[in-house]
């Protein structure tokens, strides 16, 4: 049963959307069951997509007036259209989403109460991957009940449709385009403002792609050197320092995934909203 919270503040749920037809529907109605009834939902379409996303999108915006369409500027991608987003948000708290995740009934509801509770700007929580059919994995990505931003240098355990953040912190930032891991650098800003706080419960579920950024980790390593030298102009001694933690946490990322190949039951696939 929903608790009551005081206020009941306007979650502006940002979802960024490109060549997402195959998942979009789903992802919609993830949000579209949650508990927690007042959130809008900006769908930011990339003009560039080839599919049929657009289409979907108006379909679904015409059947809840919380869903809105917005049309962004052809293939600037995801950092400029999650600013985008942001800048035409209205809500208290702003969430992130992509177009193939999904998150879980309670979500909003466990995470505004927590925010609310504990005064709390910056919040993350755990979450499960699926495989591209949406069988959940073994494996569960934990988060400790708080970071700062030496934490975050040693390892990114945010996970972007895990994020919600007091609108009033998050629009004095923006994602940085044409730049490597641009929710990473973006969460660097913010814990220089306030820590981050966890919740360790599974509230969403991430969808690994077999293309996707994260999935080249040869690249990600150099793409990490590359923020700490250059971006954030680390000293060698310190980038030497975060870089061993960063790699022997992917090291053992490696050896989870590994283990969590085959879906944890036949009985979690994506039929529980």
């Amino acid at each position: 049963m929903l608790k009551i919270i005081s206020n009941s503040p306007l979650v502006s749920v940002i979802c960024p959307v490109y060549n997402a037809e195959l998942y979009l529907e789903e992802t919609i109605q993830s949000v579209l069951s949650q508990s927690y009834p007042h959130w809008e939902l900006l769908l930011v379409m990339d003009t560039n997509s080839k599919d049929q996303s657009l289409v979907l999108a108006k379909k679904w915006s015409q059947k809840d007036p919380r869903i809105k369409v917005l049309e962004s500027a052809t293939n600037k991608g995801v950092a400029h259209n999650r600013n985008y987003g942001i800048q035409e948000a209205k809500g208290e708290f702003i969430a992130f989403l992509d177009a193939d995740d999904l998150w879980l009934p309670k979500k909003l509801e466990k995470q505004i109460l927590f925010m609310n509770t504990h005064s709390i700007d910056f919040s993350c929580h755990s979450y499960q991957q699926i495989n591209i059919s949406g069988e959940r994995l073994s494996l569960i990505r934990r988060v400790p009940q708080r970071m700062n931003y030496s934490d975050l240098l040693k390892s990114n355990q945010i996970g972007c449709l895990t994020v919600m953040v007091r609108s009033t912190l998050l629009k004095k930032f923006s994602f940085k385009p044409q730049l490597p891991h641009e929710d990473f650098l973006l969460w660097l800003e913010l814990l220089q403002q306030t820590p981050s706080y966890g919740i360790d419960e599974v509230l969403a579920l991430y969808r690994v792609m077999p293309q996707s950024r994260s999935s080249n980790k040869k690249q990600a390593a150099l793409d990490r050197w590359f923020i700490y030298r250059k971006i954030l102009k680390l000293s060698l001694i310190k980038s030497i320092y975060y870089f061993a933690h960063y790699a022997s946490t992917a090291v053992l990322q490696r050896i989870n995934r590994a283990r969590a190949h085959t879906p944890s039951s036949k009985a979690d696939r994506l039929n529980h909203f």
